[in-house]
């Protein structure tokens, strides 16, 4: 494994983040994290492939993720060969236990926001197919106006997200797909 210049690394994680918010590369903060400075996944994607061309080494997709500041990534990037390589110590395997379920979380037509909502829709038979709701597809043409409006289960409110609460760009938010928005609230509630 080359050794890697941190004046290099520094440099390259400066101009990236100056070129995705537009200040100078010189004023860019690098004991901030990137993420706080505007960094999408996107971006965070590009960055790790320069870096790993910089580095001339294969680096895990989570690098960002593991040395958000571009300080953390300097120190992760320049370390000495033996360090970069040195085992992690290993845990004992747990016991066999038995498995049990202690969150659950569900979102489904029916205004179904968790399993008390679920249970509710099983046991009171209730019907979740409705039409498109009026939010949606505004400019629908698989149907001409003359016809019935399509029908199926639809989740409610899929517009509302808290971005904030996931550390999450309001540039990012607005692009992503409205299936990873709810998989991110999902996962929380469970």
């Amino acid at each position: 494994m080359r050794a890697v210049d941190a004046n290099a690394v520094r440099g390259l994680v400066a101009e990236r983040v100056a070129g995705w918010t537009g200040t100078p590369a010189a004023d860019v903060p690098m004991d901030r994290p990137l993420a706080d400075l505007g960094m999408s996944s996107r971006e965070a994607v590009v960055l790790a492939g320069d870096l790993a061309r910089l580095t001339g080494r294969e680096l895990p997709p989570t690098l960002l993720w593991e040395a958000p500041t571009g300080e953390a990534l300097v120190a992760h990037l320049c370390r000495t060969p033996s360090e970069a390589t040195a085992p992690v110590p290993a845990t004992a395997a747990p016991a066999a236990e038995p498995v049990a379920v202690i969150g659950l979380g569900c979102r489904l037509p029916g205004g179904v926001h968790g399993p008390a909502d679920y249970w509710r829709l099983l046991t009171d038979g209730v019907d979740a197919i409705g039409r498109v709701p009026g939010d949606r597809w505004r400019d629908f043409t698989a149907f001409p106006p003359e016809d019935t409006p399509p029908y199926g289960g639809y989740l409610d409110d899929i517009a509302g997200f808290d971005a904030d609460f996931f550390r999450i760009t309001p540039r990012e938010a607005a692009v992503m797909d409205p299936q990873q928005r709810i998989l991110l609230e999902v996962v929380h509630e469970t």
